[in-house]
């Protein structure tokens, strides 16, 4: 029997699984059952999906170049043709889809689709593992974050459609697992970014295991270590940065934070664990978004530093196992056998699991050599001083206050933001904007309370004993004058002023002397 081009069907749970299934190997009610079918009913139902536009001849380039390298070669016989399922949060009816595609005058516009347009997700041919390229809209909220989405474009019969996102797919356990579906949304951002081409899951896991000195074969995949991880972002042209810290929550937030703030994802090794301790495997996420409340932030550690970052209370993941987006919130060990600190997740059932992370990996361009470790530590140096300043004298009681918000931005977007800014001088706006920097900058901004006072800007090219800072733009004179005040009291002592400038923070310092 022929397919039809399409289907027009009104949404509902039942619809949606009916469609993801058709054609498949795999009953709707056990799909209906898994943690996708759970999750997906949540996420349309968050989204208020009213009607699914079916495309029932759909040739996906990412399936394809995993077709032609694998199943062609199967005995059995797997289409090649895929199906692409378009999510709208109006209601319209096959007659009136028909209606205007056959330019029939109707209450359907392009406009009007466009702005009720939620995403598409391309539904692959295969038994089990069905959901392909997944594009759909964020959950929206003033306190989520997703700093690393890109427009992905869908012609849908000649129709112009686009969605905010970043792409999705769950593994198929033959071309990728867990890590290499990570690795590949993750270089969907980066692909955007760093201007790289975006490969499939099967070019990816190959990359990995060329030279890994693996003696099993390559496919069918069962998961790609760290290193070959590693390899497979070098193969794209991009210089993998590996960092220790996910078990630990100031790390993890600030990192992530500083990253994805600049476009560029982090992908998060964890190791997943039943309640009751048993550990369960290694798993890969790629990290998408947070959630950060407005609220008062904490001290970090003991020393009274404040971090913008350490309000966030979720991460958002594109988990393979879950779905795109998957909420995983920050936790404490409350309970006996508990670690002290968590992560919620709903692989294999929601409160059935909880994972630990362990290694962050970053695809960075080869130009950005300073971690952001290193900024951190300039800046908590600063700030320390300034807060034992403000602790002698009363007048300076402000420097004490400041909250930092550090991240990685591109050149582009930082002179965008003074250009924009009201507070600046004529004269700093000149120096910064016809000023040649690198392509990517750290940025350090201070602020009391929602007042941002001041601006360090960081080379992120040099090396970590050069002398990194580029510029400093101030917003407050007072505070400003504060700051001088200190400095002068600093470089009246000679042993003081030899010793500051062996500290990371003497730049910072000479600035304000000048």
């Amino acid at each position: 029997m022929t397919k039809p081009l399409f289907e027009v069907v009104p949404y509902s749970h039942q619809s949606l699984i009916k469609l993801l299934t058709a054609g498949a190997r795999t009953a709707p009610e056990s799909w209906e059952r898994r943690i996708h079918g759970i999750y997906f009913k949540e996420y349309f139902g968050f989204l208020e999906t009213k009607t699914v536009v079916a495309e029932n001849n759909y040739v996906d380039q990412h399936f394809l170049d995993d077709y032609t390298a694998y199943y062609v070669g199967c005995f059995h016989g797997y289409d090649r043709m895929c199906r692409r399922l378009h999510f709208f949060d109006i209601k319209f009816s096959p007659e009136e889809f028909t209606g205007f595609i056959e330019n029939r005058r109707g209450k359907l516009s392009e406009e009007r689709l466009q702005k009720a347009y939620l995403g598409f997700v391309v539904v692959k041919p295969l038994p089990t593992t069905l959901l392909g390229r997944t594009c759909l809209k964020t959950y929206a909220g003033p306190e989520r974050h997703y700093p690393i989405t890109k427009t992905y474009k869908a012609n849908l019969f000649g129709i112009s459609l686009s969605v905010d996102t970043i792409a999705f797919q769950e593994q198929d356990t033959v071309t990728a697992a867990c890590a290499t579906s990570a690795l590949w949304s993750a270089l969907h951002c980066t692909g955007e970014t760093f201007h790289h081409e975006i490969p499939s899951p099967h070019q990816i896991t190959s990359a990995a295991k060329r030279g890994s000195g693996s003696l099993s074969r390559i496919f069918p995949n069962k998961g790609l270590t760290f290193p070959e991880m590693a390899q497979a972002v070098r193969a794209v042209g991009l210089e993998p940065l590996v960092l220790g810290g996910g078990k630990d929550q100031y790390t993890l937030s600030s990192t992530l934070y500083a990253y994805l703030n600049a476009k560029i994802p982090v992908v998060l090794g964890l190791e997943l664990f039943e309640f009751g301790g048993k550990s369960v495997g290694w798993h890969a996420v790629t990290l998408t978004g947070f959630r950060l409340p407005d609220s008062r932030p904490r001290s970090v550690s003991r020393n009274g530093f404040k971090l913008r970052a350490d309000r966030i209370n979720k991460i958002y993941a594109h988990d393979d196992q879950v779905g795109p987006f998957a909420r995983m919130s920050f936790m404490k060990g409350k309970k006996k056998g508990l670690p002290s600190f968590h992560l919620s997740t709903s692989f294999g059932g929601v409160g059935t699991h909880y994972a630990v992370g362990e290694n962050m990996l970053v695809p960075l361009d080869n130009n950005i050599r300073i971690p952001f470790a290193t900024i951190l530590d300039t800046v908590i140096q600063f700030d320390r001083m300034l807060r034992d300043w403000a602790n002698l004298t009363p007048s300076a009681k402000k420097l004490g206050e400041f909250e930092w918000d550090i991240f990685l931005s591109s050149v582009n977007d930082f002179k965008s933001d003074i250009f924009k800014s009201s507070t600046t001088t004529p004269s700093v706006r000149k120096n910064i904007l016809f000023r040649n920097l690198p392509k990517f900058v750290w940025r350090a901004k201070a602020r009391i309370g929602k007042k941002l006072v001041l601006e360090l800007i960081f080379d992120s090219t040099d090396i970590e004993q050069g002398r990194l800072l580029l510029s400093i733009v101030e917003f407050d004179q007072s505070i400003s004058a504060k700051i001088r005040q200190l400095t002068a009291f600093i470089f009246a002592d000679p042993q003081v002023a030899a010793h500051m400038a062996e500290l990371r923070a003497g730049p910072i310092f000479e600035h304000f002397r000048a």
